[in-house]
């Protein structure tokens, strides 16, 4: 397995730091751009999201999982979107441990979150 880019995983550090299992934060700085949130779904599985309202809905267009591993290093899990496209990169055990992934679907994964991390810190202004 791949962990994500160093610039996307220190920009991650610095929005998910200080977040408790169950909590989750909304990032507005832009009148222009989709909020960003983000949310810690238990003590190693985070994810960001944008959302869009639709007839009265918030639909999440992407929504993309990460796990915190070994080192701390963030890994790239699932990601969603509007289209209802699906793709999961890792499976895991019982255990919450990895048990198989998929290198290809991990690695584009990875390349889109680097661009989105771009995107974000620029869109936000953070």
């Amino acid at each position: 397995m791949k962990p994500v880019s160093k610039q996307a995983q220190e920009f991650l550090d610095r929005l998910f730091m200080g977040m408790d299992p169950g909590t989750g934060k909304k990032i507005a700085n832009s009148k222009v751009y989709m909020p960003l949130t983000i949310e810690r779904l238990t003590h190693d599985r985070y994810s960001m999201t944008h959302y869009f309202e639709q007839n009265g809905d918030l639909v999440p267009d992407p929504d993309l999982e990460l796990w915190r591993g070994p080192f701390g290093h963030l890994y790239a899990v699932a990601i969603q979107h509007s289209t209802g496209a699906y793709c999961k990169a890792i499976e895991f055990g019982p255990d919450d441990q990895p048990t198989t992934f998929k290198p290809r679907a991990q690695r584009d994964m990875n390349a889109f979150l680097t661009q989105w991390v771009k995107n974000i810190k620029q869109q936000q202004e953070l």
